[in-house]
């Protein structure tokens, strides 16, 4: 299993989403992974966090990143965050 790396955040309605990479075999894949921004003070409140792989497998991790940027938008617009 390729070592996941954490690229970058974005803020995208209402939500913290880390984009992560990685470098297998045969290309690089990525992860949209969502975050609700809510607050919380005690450092012990549990956060909701969905994962989604992104589809493919790309040349560079640039290209990766840019389709988990792109995926991230779609997931948002279908309303497909929690599903």
């Amino acid at each position: 299993m390729p070592a996941v790396r954490l690229e970058g955040y974005i803020e995208l309605a209402g939500y913290f989403v880390a984009l992560c990479a990685a470098q297998g075999r045969h290309g690089w894949c990525s992860w949209a992974q969502f975050m609700p921004d809510l607050e919380f003070g005690d450092g012990c409140t549990k956060i909701p966090v969905f994962r989604h792989r992104v589809p493919g497998l790309f040349a560079t991790k640039e290209d990766s990143l840019d389709a988990a940027f792109e995926y991230a938008y779609r997931v948002v617009e279908d309303d497909a965050i929690e599903g």
